[in-house]
């Protein structure tokens, strides 16, 4: 999960290079590795991603949208925290955190995080199972 990168996979996507996804691109895109999806799948997908419904999936839209789904996952989730937890301590920080939400196109003002860390622990760190919290919340 953490391995793919994607910002370059939405400009993969985003052919005609005008800053959004649009049904025929990310439909042409799916279907290259998918051959059964339908046009209703792809309408369905994009209309989720679109989280301010002004039309268009932005990059930060598409990206947020990606880290959401695979961190309903267990495994990804844990390797999320690994990948993330730059110093191994077991626990994030606010620094870490903070770096994990912008990678994630995410909110990632100070008032944020601390909501955050607040919402899920009784300290400034994140282990494991608040971690999994957080990431059910997104």
């Amino acid at each position: 999960m953490c391995d793919i990168n994607w910002s370059e996979v939405f400009e993969e996507i985003d052919t005609n290079g005008n800053g959004v996804v649009e049904v025929e691109e990310l439909f042409d895109h799916l279907s290259n590795v998918f051959p059964s999806i339908s046009r209703y799948t792809v309408e369905s997908d994009l209309e989720e991603y679109d989280t301010n419904k002004d039309g268009e999936v932005t990059k930060a839209e598409f990206v947020r949208a990606m880290y959401k789904r695979y961190l309903q996952n267990p495994d990804d989730i844990e390797l999320a925290l690994k990948t993330f937890d730059t110093d191994n301590s077991g626990y994030l920080s606010k620094e870490e955190l903070t770096a994990a939400m912008k990678k994630m196109c995410m909110d990632h003002s100070s008032e944020n995080i601390q909501k955050i860390i607040t919402s899920v622990s009784k300290n400034d760190q994140i282990d494991y199972k608040e971690f999994v919290k957080a990431a059910m919340e997104l």
